[in-house]
């Protein structure tokens, strides 16, 4: 069957254009040049040796690029101290791997090449006492040849001199003494690249480092297993 009802349909049914006004536009946040304490989840170490004391450090370096895209702040931070960097050249940190104290900051610039290889070198060879964790972060930092008596920095861990990159960046967790930690990094990158920076989670107090007074450490089962055997010793003194 043909219906023969007529059906008056407007000529537009879809108007091109909206009587809504157009939607705000938001801009992106700028950003932040600084560490923040409230971002992403939280973070903790997780170990299979739970009576072990770590200590959170990160590092982050700037590049003449990264400067000029407008950070301003290199920094260190040791779990929520934060220690801000905003000057060139390079940056030091010195903590205690006994007990994770602070002992020692330094900046050296980095204007005067002869003058800066002899001020690391003298820092780092009679101030850095042994024993001791060593960050290193950088701004801005000039050109420093492989053979310019940066071989200071293989008393921290590394395996070689180290000659920095003009407009380039670097980051270090080093340690002085013996033996070499595993958790050593050194990240040195050129002009161009993504910022240096690192972040880890350093053990205190281990035997490795002779901590002065340090006894030796035990699980918490071997610790156990000790208790039941002397109580089991006692038992057997006393008989039935």
């Amino acid at each position: 069957m043909v219906s023969t009802t007529t059906v008056n349909c407007p000529p537009n049914p879809f108007p091109v254009k909206s009587s809504r006004s157009p939607a705000k536009r938001l801009s992106m946040s700028q950003r932040v040049a600084t560490p923040c304490s409230r971002c992403g989840a939280p973070q903790v170490a997780i170990s299979s040796e739970p009576y072990k004391e770590y200590m959170r450090v990160q590092v982050l370096s700037l590049s003449k690029a990264n400067i000029q895209n407008g950070l301003e702040s290199a920094f260190i931070k040791v779990n929520n101290e934060v220690f801000l960097f905003k000057k060139r050249g390079l940056f030091f940190v010195v903590l205690d791997a006994c007990t994770g104290e602070i002992k020692s900051r330094r900046h050296i610039d980095m204007l005067s090449v002869p003058q800066a290889t002899s001020a690391i070198d003298a820092y780092i060879i009679s101030t850095v006492k042994e024993r001791s964790i060593v960050l290193v972060c950088s701004r801005d930092i000039k050109d420093l040849p492989i053979d310019s008596g940066l071989s200071a920095f293989m008393k921290l861990g590394s395996s070689k001199s180290i000659g920095l990159f003009r407009k380039g960046s670097f980051a270090l967790l080093g340690y002085k003494g013996q033996p070499n930690p595993s958790w050593i990094k050194i990240v040195n990158r050129a002009a161009g690249l993504e910022a240096a920076s690192l972040q880890q989670y350093v053990p205190l107090n281990l035997n490795e480092y002779k901590c002065p007074g340090r006894e030796r450490e035990y699980r918490k089962d071997e610790k156990l297993l000790r208790g039941l055997l002397q109580q089991n010793q006692l038992e057997g003194w006393r008989g039935p």
